[in-house]
């Protein structure tokens, strides 16, 4: 066994991806301070939030994979979601799995609200990445970095835990 731990190996391919995470100690606002805090950036207003953290969860066949690719591809095209205000930006959709099933579901979206995916900043991840293995994430960021885009919503789709249940 090598010397160079876990931990090692996965600050290295962060610190290489030149990304610039916000490492800074967590803040805690203070109940008389709360007036102060910045209203939210919506990505889709009133119901999701840039640089944030959401979860889709349900029983399969419930229609995540479905209701989340709406709002992803939403969010790509700028179009409003459902009657709410939508912040247009590039979509990084990170598929453990289904990719041809997402393939052929954004072709039917586009179809049906007259997008052109040619002009649509979406793009779909060629294999799954384990989050809980630091040379995969280091592998995405770097990914990322060398396509020379930022994306403003990164899906990733579950299962990516190598569980059984999509759900845990």
């Amino acid at each position: 066994m090598n010397d160079t731990t876990f931990a090692q190996r996965g600050a290295r391919k962060l610190a290489a991806s030149q990304l610039h995470l916000n490492r800074t100690r967590l803040e805690l606002i203070w109940a008389d301070k709360l007036d102060d805090v910045t209203p939210p950036d919506w990505l889709i207003r009133g119901i999701q939030v840039r640089d944030s953290l959401a979860m889709t969860y349900g029983p399969a066949g419930g229609g995540k994979t479905f209701n989340t690719l709406d709002k992803a591809l939403h969010i790509a095209s700028g179009r409003d979601y459902h009657g709410r205000k939508v912040q247009q930006g590039v979509v990084l959709y990170v598929a453990g799995e289904g990719r041809i099933g997402i393939a052929k579901r954004l072709r039917a979206w586009c179809q049906h609200h007259g997008v052109d995916r040619k002009n649509l900043p979406f793009a779909l991840s060629a294999r799954a990445v384990r989050l809980i293995d630091p040379d995969d994430v280091g592998v995405l960021l770097e990914s990322i970095s060398e396509a020379q885009f930022t994306p403003i919503l990164v899906v990733i789709v579950m299962g990516l835990f190598s569980t059984r249940n999509s759900n845990f």
